[in-house]
């Protein structure tokens, strides 16, 4: 069977929920969505943030994670077929926003993790709407994934952002999988989990990061925390829905065939 004709097997609906998974996950990037909500000064934002904050960011996330890792493996409810609240998760994660705006880099340290449970258990019910089994590892990791894949990436017009970070952290993701599926909850201060963590930190990071920047902008303090807050949410639950919609159809039809096919479609929209 020739290429072109295992390309034409999926179906015209599932043809249209990859469509919408390429809008989704080919996006522009958090600072670019804070622009055309907020206009260019949220852009401008992470100029006038000092860059000694980075490290204390970047310190705020790692510790995030590692509480997130623990709710994915341990407390992911994998049977609730339950549609996903997006909207309560949005509206708590405001709430926590603007806690964040208001008190500064020690609301964020108190806010990250509550906002990062928020949005895992939302990721979590959007994996599940397309059809994930999250008693299964491989599939709870996947909802850690989702962090990885908000950073910007190099604009390269003939290649897939989304496929550019997913090849870039399959390998990490891998390796944690494996460790955890050998050693359990002992693998998660193994080289393979932190490694994993590592890897979804530094792309995560980059997206709190500009979070933080733009709390101020247009606004300051507690409004500003939570309108930043609300987008920051919803940009994820995106991805996820992108990310998990690319997962479904994998399931069915291939990973190959999948693939072809989003680039097919990548390359007719970019």
């Amino acid at each position: 069977m020739s290429s072109l004709a295992s390309k034409k097997e999926i179906s015209a609906e599932d043809l249209a929920d990859l469509r919408k998974a390429v809008r989704l996950l080919e996006n522009q990037g958090f600072t670019r969505l804070l622009n055309n909500v907020a206009g260019k000064p949220a852009g401008k934002a992470l100029e006038f943030v000092p860059r000694r904050l980075k490290n204390k960011i970047d310190k705020i996330v790692s510790g995030a994670l590692k509480q997130g890792l623990q709710l994915a493996l341990a407390s992911l409810d994998g049977k609730d077929a339950a549609p996903p609240k997006k909207i309560t998760s949005t509206l708590i994660s405001s709430l926590a926003g603007g806690l964040s705006g208001f008190f500064g880099l020690a609301g964020l340290a108190a806010e990250l993790p509550v906002t990062l449970t928020v949005m895992l258990r939302s990721i979590a019910e959007i994996a599940r709407s397309q059809g994930e089994d999250l008693s299964l590892l491989p599939a709870r990791l996947a909802c850690m994934e989702v962090l990885a894949l908000g950073a910007p990436v190099e604009e390269k017009h003939d290649q897939s952002s989304y496929y550019l970070a997913r090849d870039e952290f399959s390998r990490f993701s891998g390796n944690a999988a494996e460790a955890l599926s050998g050693r359990g909850v002992d693998a998660a201060r193994s080289p393979e989990v932190n490694g994993f963590l590592g890897q979804v930190g530094a792309k995560f990071g980059v997206v709190v990061w500009e979070r933080a920047a733009a709390s101020s902008v247009p606004i300051i303090g507690v409004a500003g925390g939570a309108a930043g807050n609300a987008l920051f949410i919803r940009y994820f639950q995106d991805l996820a829905t992108g990310h998990f919609i690319v997962r479904k159809l994998e399931r069915a039809y291939g990973e190959a065939i999948v693939r072809a096919r989003f680039m097919d479609i990548f390359a007719s929209l970019y």
